[in-house]
């Protein structure tokens, strides 16, 4: 498998682990609209896309790690994607 499909699917595989639902859905659309962005890049800049997005996977993953530690509350769109929620 090449770099950047790996790289893209450790970003996804990482942000299924955020526990907050806006913080998973965020990270999961600018992952992808980010790799869209990039899918023609130049070899230099696409190098220098790769290190930044290893550089946003550290991030992501220690934000997971503190997101575990302290869970939030449920929130309200967790509630209703899991069928907890009020009809």
């Amino acid at each position: 498998m090449s770099a950047p499909v790996t790289l893209l699917r450790s970003l996804l595989r990482t942000s299924r682990s955020l526990t907050d639902f806006n913080v998973k859905a965020y990270a999961r659309r600018r992952t992808m609209v980010g790799f869209r962005q990039n899918q023609s890049l130049a070899p230099e800049e696409a190098a220098a896309a790769m290190a930044e997005g290893e550089k946003m996977l550290g991030v992501m993953k220690r934000q997971a790690a503190i997101s575990q530690m302290y869970p939030g509350g449920a929130n309200v769109m967790e509630n209703v994607i899991m069928g907890l929620g009020q009809r």
